[in-house]
């Protein structure tokens, strides 16, 4: 039937002729499925990574065959004996010894349509066996660009940490450098904009509104060859009388006193002057310091020769916006006015005037009122993208700090030499407490780090993120208390070569940092007998004073690095997690000396601390990836020093044209495991300093 299902009946009959008869059913299959292969090995499992020589590999089929020979077996990376069957298996299992060609991976399998069964059924594809043959994995841990590697994010690590306290601790002390001064703000970090118009408008320091059209009047009568004279435009939005003592219509004060919070600066923007006039004026050299309550005198600047009379032919004002022109026939009358018509005759006589030059000129200036208008207009709303001493929101002051440094370290016997360049940025906000006895702040930072290790492509390099919380508190003993709280986040990318093999990797740490320090009342050194002391101000400031602060101080740098696993070949390592406690304690002096030489006020200052590293040593477990967690090793990082030194010099210089640097030197050990002595050499250039 259609089932293959036969029914039968069987009869029998002997020489007697008796007989007899059954019935048969008889069913009949009919095979149509090729048979399978199941490949495993007695010694490994499927995936595994040894070191054995050789393996005996089992090939297990699903039905009886006649022709399946090792030449049916593809390999890589190995070779494979004759096949052996087992006895009792009826023909379904075999066995080969497979030995490898060399370390690395190798594979096994049986493709399909390589033999049959007994009803002459092709084979399917079998599973494929993959094994690791490592003759001996070495010991990473005598790598010298594993521990090298291992140093380097760990020293960038605590470095990262110690950074952001140290950004903070000279933050404090520029600030005690100007104690009781109006310069609040430092910044040795301009904002500049490629676009020239942009750059203007964002960081040039806007003019006042007459010294603007003194600039377009001058380059107009320029322009037509005449002597320019300076026209009053006071009275043209004022009739009120001027102020005693002024030759001119000019409305602004005679003086003015200072108050919490100015500074020569933001004084000259209110009045129309330049503040180096005003320093000129009230003999008030480089750094331009003032103190509250001080009385800047104005009445020399207002005394200016001016003519009264002379009235523009357009002067609006509203709104805030000025429309101020000038004819020909006022600045002629300006210069009969002054007995000093000096125009050139023969370039009024009309050919010989170039009036697309003039216009040209016109042109240009306008663009520059227009770009000054533009700048006061930002000075309103935003203040300065490079602030000058003085606060710039309230009582809030801004300041920038950076620091570039080059290390390198020797080759030793367990790790490979170092070359790290290392660079960082922190801009903060700080403001006086409303006691005036201290400061807080808040404070950013970023860096840059990059260390070489050894002679080939070996490097780590690190992305660094922080932010934090500073504060500077008087006590009633005469000491300050000063304590830092941050937060940092790095993240590193990696690059190892390991023989033949180039192994990279990324990973992440998180870290928490924080320091006390206790600052003793400052020690006067080298103070001029002559200099009278008797306000803060000639105390500070004044040339032959010069002042010891000592402090003690406790730091502290927790972070914790996340795992993660190199890629590239079969020596790429796991590192685990991996916990780092970092703390010194160090006590030290900060040093400086003022004085002034040849229109320059120059401050020296130094630093030297010594201090005992507290620091845990840190534990690194890693394994090589394809071995598995089973076969671990542990690198232990240890302190370099259980004594901390470090030594600073610096200068800082201001002259009369507004120019400030700052120069310093920095020699410390012991900044994370198993580092060596680093030296930084680092400056500020900084100009716009008030």
């Amino acid at each position: 039937d259609t089932n293959n299902t036969y029914a039968l009946t069987i009869t029998a009959t002997d020489s007697d002729s008796n007989s007899d008869a059954e019935d048969w059913v008889v069913s009949v299959s009919n095979d149509v499925t090729g048979p399978g292969v199941t490949i495993t090995a007695s010694e490994v499992n499927d995936g595994d990574v040894s070191d054995h020589s050789s393996i005996s590999l089992i090939f297990t089929l699903s039905e009886t065959s006649s022709d399946f020979f090792v030449d049916d077996v593809a390999v890589t990376n190995g070779t494979l004996s004759e096949f052996k069957v087992i006895i009792g298996s009826d023909n379904k299992r075999y066995t080969a010894t497979f030995t490898p060609t060399e370390e690395g991976p190798t594979s096994i399998k049986v493709a399909s349509d390589k033999f049959t069964d007994l009803e002459d059924n092709n084979n399917t594809t079998s599973n494929e066996f993959n094994w690791t043959y490592l003759a001996l994995m070495p010991d990473p841990t005598l790598k010298k660009d594993v521990v090298g590697s291992v140093e380097a994010w760990s020293n960038m690590a605590s470095r990262w940490g110690y950074r952001n306290i140290d950004a903070v601790h000279d933050r404090l002390r520029w600030l005690d450098r100007n104690k009781d001064s109006t310069k609040t703000s430092h910044q040795g970090i301009k904002v500049r904009f490629k676009n020239k118009v942009v750059d203007k408008i964002m960081n040039d320091t806007p003019k006042s509104i007459d010294s603007v059209l003194d600039n377009v009047q001058s380059s107009v009568v320029g322009s037509l060859g005449c002597t320019s004279h300076v026209i009053n435009r006071s009275s043209q939005t004022d009739t009120s009388s001027p102020k005693t003592g002024s030759t001119s219509n000019d409305l602004r004060p005679n003086s003015y006193t200072v108050k919490k919070g100015d500074n020569l600066y933001r004084i000259g923007l209110e009045h129309g002057y330049d503040y180096r006039e005003i320093a000129a004026a009230n003999n008030i050299d480089a750094p331009y310091s003032i103190r509250v309550g001080q009385k800047l005198n104005f009445s020399s600047l207002n005394t200016k020769e001016s003519i009264d009379d002379v009235k523009p032919s357009t002067y609006e004002s509203e709104g805030g916006i000025i429309d101020y022109s000038i004819g020909a026939e006022e600045v002629a009358q300006a210069n009969s006015q002054k007995g000093d018509n000096s125009c050139d005759e023969g370039r009024h006589g009309g050919a010989s005037v170039d009036l697309d030059g003039v216009k040209n000129i016109v042109t240009s200036e306008l663009q520059n009122a227009a770009i000054n208008e533009a700048a006061r207009l930002r000075e309103d709303v935003i203040g300065t993208l490079n602030p000058a001493f003085g606060p710039v929101i309230g009582d809030w002051a801004v300041w920038t700090s950076g620091e570039i440094m080059f290390g390198k370290s020797n080759d030793t016997s367990v790790a490979s030499k170092q070359d790290t360049n290392y660079q960082s940025i922190h801009l903060g906000f700080d403001r006086p407490l409303e006691d005036g006895d201290g400061t807080i702040g808040v404070a950013l930072g970023i860096g840059i780090n990059k260390t070489d290790i050894g002679s080939d492509i070996t490097n780590v390099k690190a992305n660094n993120y922080s932010a934090l919380v500073y504060g500077e508190f008087d006590q009633d003993v005469g000491t300050t208390l000063e304590a830092t709280l941050g937060m940092g986040h790095l993240k590193f990318d990696t690059i190892r070569k390991d023989g033949p093999d180039t192994l990279t990797g990324s990973r992440a740490a998180d870290q928490i940092f924080g320091s006390l320090t206790l600052r003793g009342d400052n020690i006067e050194i080298l103070r001029d007998p002559s200099i009278d002391t008797s306000t803060l101000e000639q105390k500070y400031f004044n040339s032959g004073y010069g002042r010891i602060s000592p402090y003690g101080k406790v730091d502290i740098v927790l972070t914790k690095f996340e795992k993660f696993s190199e890629i590239g070949a079969v020596t790429a390592l796991t590192f685990e997690e991996q916990t780092m406690r970092n703390a010194r304690a160090a006590v030290g002096v900060d040093i400086d000396y003022l004085f002034k030489k040849g229109g320059k006020t120059i401050r020296p200052f130094a630093k030297l601390e010594y201090g005992l590293d507290l620091s845990k040593s840190s534990d690194v477990a890693l394994y090589y990836t394809v071995e598995g967690e089973g076969v671990p090793y542990s690198l232990q990082l240890k302190n370099s020093s259980d004594r901390l030194w470090k030594f600073g010099l610096g200068v800082e210089l201001y002259t009369e044209d507004n120019f400030n640097t700052v120069i310093n030197y920095k020699r410390q050990n012991g900044i994370g495991p198993n580092s060596r002595p680093v030296e930084s050499v680092y400056f500020d250039l900084i100009w716009n300093f008030l």
